[in-house]
């Protein structure tokens, strides 16, 4: 699969900070429904990766409430989201980080969400960490 050779857990680990980043299974019912599944070493999901054709991009975009913002300087074109009002973690009145980057570049669109760290109530990887990522990705195409 071309997924494993674009993103690895060294360097999820790398750009997060975090140890023990290991890849687990594909199990959707277990929130671990992309291509590559990054948890930490006790299980916690991390971050998923799906990878497609770039036609799936513009139809993404255009998906209610799965915009937030255009991103330069990722691929041919990329953004993130979801928008505010889409966003789960939006505190009442407020504003959340968007917790998913997606790009394309080429023939392909990728997409990277992050999850939640319900101990640290806040994202596990940031938007930054998830444009760098995504840059090391853009490099491996």
């Amino acid at each position: 699969m071309i997924a494993d050779k674009l993103l690895t857990p060294a360097d999820v680990e790398k750009v997060s900070g975090l140890t023990g980043i290991k890849l687990v299974p594909r199990d959707p019912s277990k929130g671990a429904g992309g291509d590559l599944n990054f948890a930490t070493s006790d299980g916690k999901l991390v971050l998923m990766v799906l990878v497609g054709g770039a036609s799936l991009y513009q139809p993404s975009k255009a998906q209610k409430g799965s915009f937030h913002a255009d991103v330069s300087g990722i691929g041919d074109e990329a953004f993130d989201g979801p928008s505010d009002d889409s966003n789960p973690f939006k505190a009442p009145g407020g504003t959340a980080e968007p917790f998913l980057l997606m790009f394309r570049k080429g023939t392909s669109a990728i997409t990277l969400s992050t999850y939640m760290n319900m101990d640290a109530q806040k994202l596990y990887l940031s938007q930054d960490k998830l444009r760098e990522l995504s840059k090391t990705m853009v490099s491996r195409l």
